[in-house]
Parts: structure tokens; C-alpha cells; sequence
């Protein structure tokens, strides 16, 4: 009698082993591709919370050092999605028709931490104090047509000078950005907020303004390619819902008020310890690093369509880019199935 319990034990096992095992091998592969900012919050939370692995899919994230050779891999098929700020490059290639915007990513709004205008230690010293001590400065950025590009200009619109009276130095990556700063060799840069902290908090500089206080705009999306929509539209909508209660997730366990104060709201040191991980941080150092994300991950169609304006006028952005031709936000409302 005992011998046979354990057989059916033996047995029971077995078959719920073999389900677990034929349910991940059923688990569709997707590469997201990111850079390691607080743009892809949701992205992490998704991922670390089993959210997209509950809509069937296994997700790995790829890592790029700069926004713009996001969309490069998109169209290339070496990733399936990316979380990719707006550019230059990102417009073109979708004047083209090789990417879709299918979400939004981040804001840079007010009271939110997501991006400061930082003055190095040597500049700071010798006066770069205000917005409008800006003509004249070297200032960095990763790459020309990059979301620091764009900041630049929308500061220089709004403090009167001409985007032209600053010189604007690409240096091709986030590192060489940073290690650009720490050294010195740049007069300041549109720093994130990570590494702003830690840079005003160890004295290698001085924030000058978040940029989100002075010039609030969407600063990127989510993208795919337009082949995956067409064969396999069921997975984009997989991800999007994923996204989406990655963004639910976020925003229940950080509350920002108006005035920029951060509340612990539901599982906040869980979700915290997710995204300093990401972002190869600890938890304490993600004070006042919470960036803003639509609830539903909305785009907003205006703003972008006044950055292909901007990008187009500068002559980067082919004059056929149409924002409305390269949108589906069609799976913002895509039911679970």
C-alpha cells in the first residue's frame, strides 16, 4: 500500500514537472532593448514582477550605451522592442516606415528628477550659474539630434538666445559623457538624475535646473518594427500590456505630488530595490530619481510632432517624416486574451 502512494506521488510529480517544463518551453522569446535609465522603470518592474511572463512571453533585456543606436537594432531585427528616447536617427527611420510607436516611455516634467543642466566644478567656479549663462559653454551631450540635443534648444527658446551661441559636443555614449564631466573637460551637460546626485553630492558639480521644471515634453516611446505588428500583433500587444502594469506597478509604489514630494505607496521597497538594481544603484540613492510616466503609457502625439518640427528645421530629420504615419496606439486598449 505504501509502495503504491508513492508511485502516485512519484507520478503526480512527474506530470507537474513535465507542465512546468512544456509551459516555459511555450514562452515566446523577445529582446527589449534599453539603456540603463530611469526611462525604462516599467520595463524592470515588468520583467522582475513576472508580468511578461504572465502574458507568455520571455523578455531579456539588451543594453546599448546611447539612445540612438536603439532604433538601428530595431530596424536590423536585433531586438524585438526597444524603450528608446526620441531622436534624430529615431524620426528618420521612421519616415521610412522600419518603426512603429506603439506606447510612450518617459516625461521630463515638473517636479520630477529626470535630467539636470549641470555646470562642472572648474565652470561653476567661474560663473556658469543660470540657464542663461549658457551661450559661450561647451556643453556635452551623447550624440547630435540626442534628447540632450533637444533640451538645449527648448532652454535656448525659452531663455531668448540662439541654440547656435552654445557649443554642443557629442561624445557618442552616456560613459564618455559622465567621465567627460567628472574631468572637467566640458563646461557642463543635460545630466541624468543618477548620476547628476552623485555628482552634486561628491562636489564634481552643481545642478543649475531640472529640466523638467524649466521645458516639460515626452521624451520618447516605445518602438517595434512594423513587420512584427503585421505577422505577430498578438505579441506586441503581450508586451504593451506587460508594459502597462509595469508603469501601474511603479506609479502605486512611488506617488509624486504636484510640488515634486515622493510618497511610499504599495510595495515600495520591493519596487525600489528592482530599479536600483537596474541601474546599478542602492535603494537610498533613488531619492528624488522618480521619473514620470503617462498611466496607460499615452503618447503625446503634439509634443512629438513640434520635436520633428525642431529636427527638421535643423536639417537632420528627413522633411517626409510624418508622426502620425509611424504611431499605432492601437494596443493601449488591447484586452487580455
Amino acid at each position: 500500500m505504501q509502495k503504491k502512494r508513492w508511485a502516485a506521488a512519484w507520478f503526480a510529480l512527474s506530470i507537474w514537472l513535465m507542465a512546468g517544463t512544456a509551459s516555459a518551453q511555450t514562452l515566446q522569446p523577445i529582446k527589449i532593448g534599453a539603456v540603463r535609465l530611469t526611462g525604462s522603470i516599467p520595463i524592470y518592474v515588468a520583467l522582475d514582477k513576472g508580468y511578461f511572463r504572465d502574458e507568455g512571453l520571455d523578455a531579456q533585456i539588451i543594453w546599448f550605451d546611447a539612445s540612438a543606436a536603439l532604433p538601428v537594432a530595431i530596424t536590423s531585427g536585433d531586438i524585438d522592442f526597444g524603450s528608446a528616447a526620441f531622436t534624430g536617427a529615431l524620426f528618420n527611420l521612421g519616415a521610412k516606415g522600419s518603426l512603429t510607436l506603439i506606447a510612450s516611455q518617459l516625461r521630463d516634467a515638473p517636479g520630477y528628477r529626470l535630467n539636470a543642466l549641470m555646470a562642472t566644478r572648474s565652470a561653476d567656479v567661474a560663473g556658469f550659474k543660470r540657464i542663461a549663462d549658457l551661450p559661450g559653454k561647451r556643453i556635452g551631450m551623447t550624440t547630435v539630434g540626442s534628447t540632450m540635443h533637444y533640451t538645449i534648444a527648448l532652454l535656448a527658446q525659452k531663455y531668448g538666445f540662439a541654440l547656435s551661441q552654445v557649443t554642443m559636443v557629442p561624445l557618442q555614449s552616456l560613459s564618455n559623457l559622465n567621465a567627460a564631466f567628472a574631468g572637467g573637460q566640458i563646461d557642463g551637460g543635460v545630466i541624468g538624475a543618477a548620476a547628476a546626485s552623485q555628482f552634486a553630492a561628491d562636489g564634481t558639480g552643481k545642478v543649475i535646473a531640472w529640466t523638467g521644471d524649466e521645458a516639460p515634453w515626452q521624451l520618447g516611446a516605445q518602438i517595434t518594427r512594423p513587420q512584427l505588428i503585421k505577422e505577430h500583433r498578438d505579441t506586441v500587444a503581450k508586451f504593451v500590456r506587460a508594459y502597462q502594469k509595469g508603469i501601474s506597478a511603479y506609479q502605486a509604489a512611488v506617488m509624486i505630488s504636484p510640488s515634486g514630494i515622493m510618497t511610499k505607496g504599495k510595495d515600495y521597497d520591493a519596487v525600489a530595490a528592482i530599479i536600483a538594481r537596474y541601474l546599478n544603484l542602492t535603494p537610498d540613492k533613488l531619492t528624488n530619481i522618480f521619473p514620470s510616466f503617462d498611466p496607460t503609457g499615452a503618447l503625446d502625439i503634439a509634443d512629438v510632432k513640434n520635436q520633428v518640427r525642431f529636427y527638421q528645421a535643423e536639417g537632420m530629420v528627413d522633411k517626409a517624416a510624418d508622426v502620425d504615419a509611424m504611431t499605432d496606439l492601437s494596443f493601449l486598449n488591447s484586452p487580455k486574451r
